[in-house]
């Protein structure tokens, strides 16, 4: 996929720190264009996960930034729609929102307007445990061809860090939009071909 724009979306779910990483992540391996949207609780979650540190490198490489009351942004218009929106991580309340097409707020109205141009839409839900009601709103969103990939880090890469947990999860996000990374090693079997032994 030839992405050139991408919105990335943070809600106020716990793991604020994977959108922040992604948007790291897409302007070190494609270099497209990144527009960031936070909502307000997002904001307030941020504020309590992440270090400033983090939070100035994100804004001082990202191209545009909204927040979530911000209706009349240029992504709210099929025009100008990016080629891909992630919303990372996704809240329960956003979730629920996207499935019923309410548009409350410019994150919603992203992915309503990506989904209607037929373009990628990643959800990262930081949820558990799952009831079977966010279940079914996941089956749903999948059922509009919206990708689903839930904040389950593995550990075959032998992470050494929370921020190679962070990574890894980053990582699948990158590879459902086809983008070649280096944010863990890949499985390897440890018996036969590939064998790190």
């Amino acid at each position: 996929m030839n992405l050139t724009k991408v919105a990335v979306c943070i809600t106020g779910a716990s793991g604020v720190i994977y959108g922040l990483e992604l948007v790291k992540a897409l302007k070190k391996h494609v270099n497209c264009y990144v527009y960031l949207i936070i909502s307000r609780w997002g904001w307030t979650v941020m504020k309590h996960e992440a270090s400033r540190k983090l939070i100035d490198e994100v804004f001082s490489i990202v191209d545009e930034y909204y927040p979530e009351d911000e209706l009349d942004a240029p992504i709210a218009s099929g025009s100008s729609c990016p080629d891909a929106v992630i919303v990372c991580p996704c809240s329960i309340k956003t979730l629920s929102s996207i499935v019923q097409a309410h548009c409350e707020n410019l994150i919603v109205r992203a992915v309503i307007v990506a989904l209607k141009q037929g373009r990628q839409v990643i959800l990262v839900i930081r949820e558990t445990p799952l009831t079977k009601h966010i279940i079914e709103l996941m089956m749903k969103a999948a059922d509009m061809g919206i990708h689903i990939v839930p904040a389950c880090p593995g550990f075959y890469h032998k992470p050494e860090s929370i921020n190679d947990i962070v990574k890894f999860v980053v990582g699948k996000v990158l590879e459902i939009l086809n983008i070649r990374h280096d944010m863990y090693r890949p499985w390897r079997m440890m018996s036969g071909h590939g064998s790190d032994k």
